[in-house]
């Protein structure tokens, strides 16, 4: 597709799926063209004559432009005749009747040029009717008027014309509805598209080539002692029109469309997607007028297209990401990316220095570029009959740098990363429509609860992980059954008791990157990534996709190894391969990094270790404070973690650690946390998640104590979970 030059407006895409409106009918509107012409009744062509009459006989035009109008109705009509299947009797017979009722008088012959011209040029033997034909003109047909004659038109369709003649634009379309009603077939021209909408009076229309999508009302008016149905415009619903539509339609899947749109003033742009897709793009165009009726407008109109059978129907899936077409592994984009090296060599220069943020984790930031490589070809796993990788899920305290591991999939194989979040609250539907709009990663940000906050949700995250579908449906009233396909891999993110939370066999689905206890990023250490790579490593995707070329090519190479292993529990080997590959590639140095591995701990042995280290900290904090306010001397003098506490309760010296008034808990307070991440570089959410590993009571109501003169929310736990392991060091 070429690329519109319009930048000023955002918008999914500017493509342009056809040339601009043009006067000739379309090489895929002759290829639709029937086998088998069959002749109208005679009320039908009394009918159309009836439609056609006004037009034709019109006659304050100058000579020279009457006939002009009147030698393209019959070009139009022959056009539409042939399109739709209908005899060239018929249409000679219509055009015969219009000519003799009127006062025309361009010979018959001339007239009837463009007819034979045109049922020739859609492969149609004229010999065959040159006999009916001569009867119904009462003469001969000349072939060299055949040979000579222009049947090019000035117009984009009926619409057009009518509405230039009669100067009404309602009137014009309703003569157009009569007139494809009589014929049997939409109008082969870039005429206006509209279906019902409610009980026969409402009507969406867009006015192709005219740049707006309007609705209609059905009524009737008194003129003299005739009653006339007219359209009236109701409303505008987009000041765009509909021009040209794509369907993705296979058995069992949600339709795809591609939709190219026309603005008034000559811009068109290109809308993807499901229908509330579309919806929101069209949002996101400015081109909206009522959104109360936007989505039924859409809906209608696709739906009037690919009736009328003006749409292109594709009968395959449309896939955005890596996927499996003919036992092939496929990607989307590979026509628009190609290998650079020099390219490549950067973006492995911009990885190597993102790895410097993760010094504190670099197992993890390892494992977490080779799952960012690969996670997208889980959906073409599940299609080769494979176990696909596993769900991810990030756990950890603040500013560990959760958001950006978890992004990492969407700079490298540049997938949009506003599509790729979701809320725990996010509604089935709504997950339904994510999972299934591309095979790159959907991330659901802060998801702890969400087993317990959002359950039917989360059966559906745990069925999808090795589910080719996600759910099937009903819809459109029930008459068209889908199927929801699960392509996306998802990533969980959350600051504390979401992996402890799942039961063995849900585990066996996510990989583990547990953040809990690592030490926070250095706020200038985020200032400085920030102003490098943007917000979260925004800027990241303009450098890391030209890893995606060379990665492609790897896969697409290697699929059938790929498919010789468990990419459950093999992932990291591959992943370390096709890193080393990338490296070679660019002429790089491999680096030390991409060699680690991440093996979780059990996650009572690794908070186990936290714990330790908790108390530990407690310990040293308390002396910290003594030396602060007392001195070293008065250290020595209170040799245990219980007799220092005392003191500090009895000299009231300020402490975010403190005994309680009947020395059987120890008070806990924030400013102990803040210690904790920037003193000892242990990182834990806060006192919530305190609480749960000192097996103490979160107070978020506050804690009141008289002698001290306090009320904060902070922990009590109780003074034998701190010092039972403690007394031997002290």
């Amino acid at each position: 597709m070429e690329t519109s030059e319009e930048p000023e407006r955002p918008g999914p895409s500017e493509a342009r799926l056809t040339p601009p409106i043009n006067n000739i009918v379309s090489e895929s509107l002759k290829i639709s063209s029937v086998n088998e012409y069959k002749p109208l009744d005679d009320k039908t062509i009394d009918d159309i004559v009836n439609i056609l009459r006004e037009v034709y006989y019109t006659s304050y035009e100058d000579s020279e432009t009457l006939n002009r109008y009147r030698q393209m109705i019959w070009i139009m009509m022959s056009k539409y005749g042939a399109y739709a299947g209908v005899s060239p009797v018929s249409i000679v017979r219509i055009l015969r009747k219009l000519y003799d009722y009127s006062s025309d008088k361009e010979f018959k012959a001339i007239r009837l040029s463009p007819l034979l011209k045109i049922y020739e040029s859609y492969g149609v033997d004229i010999s065959r009717y040159k006999d009916d034909i001569e009867y119904e003109i009462r003469g001969r047909i000349n072939e060299l008027y055949i040979k000579n004659i222009d049947i090019s038109i000035d117009v984009s369709g009926f619409f057009e014309f009518f509405a230039k003649k009669l100067r009404d634009e309602s009137k014009a379309l309703y003569l157009l509805m009569k007139l494809e009603e009589k014929i049997g077939r939409p109008s082969p021209f870039k005429d206006p598209v509209y279906n019902e909408y409610r009980r026969e009076t409402d009507y969406f229309i867009t006015l192709r080539g005219f740049g707006r999508t309007s609705k209609f009302v059905k009524t009737s008016v008194k003129k003299g002692d005739v009653i006339e149905e007219i359209l009236r415009e109701g409303r505008i619903i987009t000041y765009a029109s509909l021009e040209n539509l794509i369907v993705y339609r296979t058995s069992g899947n949600e339709p795809y469309y591609i939709a190219e749109w026309l603005e008034a003033n000559g811009r068109r742009f290109v809308t993807e997607g499901v229908i509330d897709e579309h919806v929101e793009q069209l949002k996101r165009q400015g081109v909206v007028a009522s959104r109360q009726n936007i989505h039924d407008c859409v809906s209608v109109i696709f739906k009037a297209f690919e009736y009328k059978k003006i749409a292109t129907i594709k009968e395959e899936m449309k896939i955005e990401g890596l996927y499996v077409l003919n036992d092939e592994l496929r990607w989307s984009r590979e026509d628009f990316y190609q290998p650079d090296r020099d390219k490549l060599k950067e973006a492995l220069e911009v990885l190597n220095d993102l790895s410097r943020y993760y010094d504190f984790a670099i197992e993890i930031f390892s494992d977490s570029v080779k799952y960012a490589i690969l996670s997208p070809i889980s959906f073409a796993l599940k299609q080769s009959g494979r176990n696909p990788l596993p769900y991810a899920i990030y756990q950890g305290p603040p500013d560990t740098g959760k958001s950006t591991l978890a992004l990492l999939s969407l700079y490298i194989w540049s997938a949009p990363s506003e599509n790729a979040t979701i809320s725990r609250n996010v509604t089935p539907a709504r997950l339904g429509r994510k999972i299934g709009q591309w095979t790159y990663p959907i991330i659901m940000n802060e998801a702890e609860g969400i087993k317990f906050v959002n359950p039917e949700v989360w059966a559906m995250i745990r069925d999808a992980w090795d589910s080719l579908k996600l759910r099937e449906k009903y819809t459109s009233g029930g008459m068209i059954f889908i199927a929801e396909y699960s392509m996306a891999p998802l990533i969980l993110t959350s600051r504390r008791g979401l992996y402890e939370t799942l039961d063995d066999d849900e585990k066996k689905r996510f990989h583990f990157f547990n953040l809990t206890g690592k030490p926070r990023i250095p706020r200038e250490k985020i200032e400085e990534f920030d102003k490098k790579y943007g917000k979260w490593g925004s800027k990241l995707r303009m450098k890391l996709i030209y890893m995606a070329p060379f990665i492609y090519q790897w896969l697409k190479i290697n699929w059938d190894k790929i498919l010789s292993k468990d990419m459950r529990f093999e992932w990291k080997e591959i992943g370390e391969e096709i890193l080393r590959y990338l490296y070679k590639e660019a002429k790089l140095e491999t680096p030390e990094w991409i060699e680690k591995r991440y093996e979780p701990q059990s996650l009572e042995e690794y908070e186990d270790e936290v714990v330790e280290e908790i108390k530990t900290a407690i310990r040293e904090y308390v002396e910290e404070k003594i030396i602060e306010k007392a001195g070293r001397d008065k250290l020595l003098s209170t040799p245990d973690l219980m007799s220092r506490l005392k003191f500090l309760r009895e000299m009231n010296l300020t402490s975010d650690v403190m005994i309680d008034i009947d020395d059987q808990n120890i008070l806990i307070f924030s400013g102990f946390i803040d210690w904790l991440r920037t003193k000892k570089r242990i990182g834990i959410s806060g006192l919530e998640e305190l609480a749960r590993l000192l097996g103490g009571e979160y107070k978020p109501e506050g804690i009141t104590r008289r002698p001290y003169n306090i009320h904060r929310k902070g922990v009590i736990v109780s003074i034998d979970k701190i010092i039972q392991k403690q007394n031997t060091n002290q």
